[in-house]
């Protein structure tokens, strides 16, 4: 995906025929399976045969998504697998209460743009975090997605969300700009609608989130699944400082 819309970046695809785009997307996929096997990624066998048939079907299930969608919005792809990390000098740079700096690193499946306004998608095959998750501290990638988008891409966020590829429609979409109408099949979520600064209250929001979890981590607290208790058959469990912390134990440990 990210192959065939880097080469359709700051135009509509509608401006193509569907045809000749999904010819162009099975030969996409076509090369960038050949060069997987190359690489040892992928191997030819018949689990491969029906997971590729499969692929496929999904593949033109979205871009049939996309060429509709396109013809309704007016935003246009700008940026794809857009990398925010050391590599290139472009960490997302925040700082815990303590004061502590911390960096994150990541990569965006895709930006879309409008003017000076940009529109931040992550793909997911399936399952994506619920729209409650967000306001919840819970759904903490799309936040530091949208906040790497102003800060380190240097364009004014209009929301952003996820992408359910199996059932080609975007969900949890977050919406940051009053004035933006997504045309989207799912509600978007106006956040913060009430605040004077609905975008800085975000901001604020996601920092604090963000660096709490962060302090958490310096303190041995690594949960990676807020809604659930440790499991007592955690791999980690021998060298996680949690229950020391919990207990006031000693900091060199």
């Amino acid at each position: 995906m990210a192959k065939f819309l880097g080469k359709h970046l700051q135009e509509k695809l509608p401006k193509y025929e569907f045809a000749t785009l999904w010819e162009e997307l099975q030969q996409d996929f076509a090369e960038v399976c050949a060069d997987f096997i190359n690489k040892g990624c992928l191997e030819m066998n018949e689990l491969w045969a029906a997971e590729q048939a499969r692929l496929l079907n999904t593949l033109r299930k979205w871009l049939h998504y996309e060429y509709q969608l396109q013809e309704q919005w007016d935003y246009v792809p700008c940026a794809v697998e857009w990398d925010f990390s050391s590599k290139n000098g472009k960490p997302l740079r925040l700082k815990t209460k303590t004061g502590k700096n911390f960096a994150i690193m990541g990569r965006i499946d895709r930006i879309d743009k409008n003017g000076e306004k940009v529109f931040v998608t992550d793909y997911k095959l399936s399952n994506t975090p619920a729209g409650s998750d967000l306001p919840a501290g819970i759904d903490l990638q799309l936040p530091v997605y949208l906040l790497a988008a102003n800060k380190l891409y240097g364009k004014e966020v209009a929301g952003g969300g996820y992408l359910s590829l199996k059932k080609a429609e975007r969900k949890a979409t977050v919406k940051l700009a009053a004035e933006e109408d997504f045309p989207f099949n799912k509600r978007a979520t106006d956040y913060f609608k009430d605040a004077t600064d609905r975008w800085q209250s975000f901001v604020d929001f996601s920092q604090e989130v963000l660096a709490d979890y962060v302090h958490g981590i310096y303190e041995g607290d690594f949960m990676v699944a807020p809604r659930k208790a440790c499991r007592p058959y955690c791999p980690l469990k021998e060298i996680c400082r949690l229950a020391i912390s919990g207990q006031g134990g000693e900091d060199d440990e």
